[in-house]
């Protein structure tokens, strides 16, 4: 059995499917396999598993072999590691860790024909940016992510891509504009799935649980909410503490408190906050805090609803400054506007004020944190791109050099021969002097030939800086361009005039030439000026 590829995923029907090829292929390897090939597969297993939520194993196998990977690792299998920390950041809410980890991944995926990659991390960074509250940024990669989907006839996962959407325009646009596109994007899965349930319609009946519920509309909200869970429970693969499950509690919490049923509301919340600290995530616990905390605040129990104010206070760090900030000084500002303390209210009123300038802040920051992290990758992608094709001509210019020395010694193999038969056979020497003729005619035409074919490769590896170069100096002509380009590339005058059939002394004019028409000085160093051209 082959190990795996890094694409090994686009092979399988689900990715459950591809965790147990991976876990046979670990358990009948054994120790046959090196150390690096356990790793790597390894790091795949721990993909899948992070992928299906299984969070606990994921993150276990992930710590098995990050270290190694990233030591060790091709850059692709890097790519993957950096993928399964962006998902493992976003389920832990740390967004901007998340998204510097997508970007990486991202970076190095689009440089293979890895779409499904591409197309599952370009998923993930439009969720971290959401979350940052980079709208824009996050239209850009779902975007990216929906169109991917299309082109390798993955509707299932544009579906998806749709459905994280909907979920950036819940930010920006009105709720009823929001329930518009959801309700039209049931219809497309329906399109898609038929009678058959899919995560991707439990997500989308659980946003308009919550739109409706948002509306004070409590009937659609518990339909919704009720479509989602029966969706849900028939997924045997499904762990019973999905995060989705934490969603739909909130939603029938909220209904239940709607309509005024405190029973069934700490049920439900009771529920949402067992599966919420199985899977370590505080937010849907703050939630249901903040919803109980509301509905006894509107009932007049103020005893009870300091009690869940404070338990969502302690589960939000004192470095929050997002929303959920946000949701609990506006839960503060409510208390003391019902016991009366006018005082505490202003106060809290002004942190919420402070707030929205900071969150204004916070956003611009993490727009300049992105930018510059997009710009870095893109300088570290310059600089491979550059070492590659430096790399590359270096090869050519080794294979030319190995070929010539080649012809070199066939024509000093064949001319030592012919002066042999010459010095035996006097009355021949025409014949043979013609011979050894036309053997270096032959061999200074084939050198010939070799000058243009690497003329022709410099300049397609070089065409981008000659572009540059004659823009910015349109008077230089095409053979002083040439001349420039060889220079950068550390050539000496000798080795350009071989190289372009010409003589050192003509060299040595382009170059005079070449420093008047770019207005350098004498204490200007022509070959440091070109090299630092970009």
């Amino acid at each position: 059995m082959d190990r795996p590829s890094v694409d090994v995923f686009h092979h399988f029907t689900s990715y459950q499917e591809c965790r147990d090829v991976l876990y046979a292929y670990l358990r009948k390897a054994g120790r046959q396999i090196s150390e690096h090939e356990r790793m790597a597969v390894t790091s795949q297993v721990a993909f899948c598993e992070v992928v299906l939520n299984h969070i606990n194993e994921g993150q276990e196998l992930f710590q098995q072999c990050e270290s190694y990977i990233m030591l060790y690792g091709k850059e692709e299998e890097k790519a993957l590691v950096y993928h399964t920390q962006c998902r493992l950041k976003i389920h832990f809410a740390k967004f901007s860790e998340a998204l510097d980890h997508g970007l990486r991944a991202l970076y190095i995926f689009r440089q293979h024909p890895y779409q499904l990659l591409t197309m599952v991390t370009s998923t993930c960074c439009g969720v971290a940016c959401s979350n940052l509250n980079l709208f824009t940024e996050g239209i850009d990669h779902l975007t990216e992510s929906h169109r991917i989907a299309l082109s390798i006839g993955d509707v299932r996962s544009a579906l998806l891509a749709t459905a994280n959407l909907n979920e950036i325009r819940m930010h920006i646009l009105p709720v009823d504009d929001c329930i518009v596109y959801n309700k039209e994007l049931l219809v497309e899965i329906f399109k898609e799935y038929g009678n058959k349930p899919s995560v991707a319609e439990a997500g989308t009946c659980v946003h308009l649980g919550y739109l409706y519920s948002k509306k004070k509309e409590y009937i659609l909200a518990s339909s919704y909410a009720d479509r989602a869970l029966g969706i849900m429970q028939q997924f045997d693969y499904l762990p019973p503490h999905h995060f989705l499950y934490t969603n739909i509690f909130v939603i029938k919490a909220e209904v239940a408190g709607g309509h005024g049923d405190e029973k069934a509301m700490l049920r439900y919340a009771h529920d949402c906050i067992e599966r919420a600290r199985a899977i370590n995530k505080a937010t849907p616990e703050i939630d249901v805090d903040l919803l109980l905390f509301r509905y006894y605040t509107e009932h007049g129990q103020l005893r009870k609803a300091k009690s869940y104010l404070n338990k969502a206070a302690a589960l939000i760090p004192d470095t929050d400054r997002g929303s959920l900030y946000h949701d609990l000084t506006e839960s503060r500002c409510l208390y003391y506007a019902a016991t009366g303390d006018t005082a505490k209210e202003l106060q809290y009123f002004r942190l919420m004020y402070d707030y929205k300038i900071k969150a204004a802040q916070e956003g611009l920051n993490n727009r300049v944190k992105y930018i510059n992290s997009v710009h870095a990758l893109e300088l570290k992608q310059k600089e491979v791109d550059h070492h590659k094709a430096e790399l590359d001509f270096k090869t050519q210019e080794l294979n030319m050099t190995t070929y010539h020395l080649q012809q070199r010694t066939q024509l000093l193999t064949d001319l030592k021969q012919s002066l042999s038969a010459l010095r035996k056979e006097k009355h021949r020497s025409d014949v043979v002097f013609k011979t050894i003729s036309r053997a270096i005619d032959q061999a200074f035409a084939k050198e010939e030939s070799e000058k243009d074919r690497f003329r022709e490769k410099f300049d397609e590896a070089h065409r981008g800086f000659i572009v540059r170069l004659h823009r910015a100096h349109p008077t230089l002509s095409p053979t002083e361009c040439r001349v420039c380009a060889l220079l950068r590339s550390g050539f000496n005058t000798k080795d350009i005039a071989s190289l372009l059939s010409s003589s050192p002394r003509n060299i040595e004019n382009h170059r005079v030439t070449i420093r008047r028409k770019m207005n350098l000085t004498r204490e200007d160093n022509l070959n440091l000026v070109l090299a630092a051209m970009e």
